[in-house]
């Protein structure tokens, strides 16, 4: 067996309310591991979508502050 498909919707994972809590320590432990992060892009490339998605991300939460 495999994992469960979910329907093809859309929805957000946190709410802004919480991005507002927590933002700042994700982008303070971002920081702290930008290092790694770029080392596990190159071991897995077809993961990098997603690792752009986070940096997009951080880059808009940091603009904010």
């Amino acid at each position: 067996m495999g994992r469960v498909r979910k329907n093809k919707k859309m929805q957000r994972r946190h709410s802004n309310f919480y991005i507002g809590l927590h933002g700042k320590d994700w982008v303070d432990s971002c920081d702290l591991l930008a290092v790694e992060s770029q080392v596990l892009m190159q071991l897995s490339p077809g993961k990098c979508a997603y690792y752009r998605q986070g940096r997009r991300a951080i880059s808009m939460i940091k603009s904010s502050f």
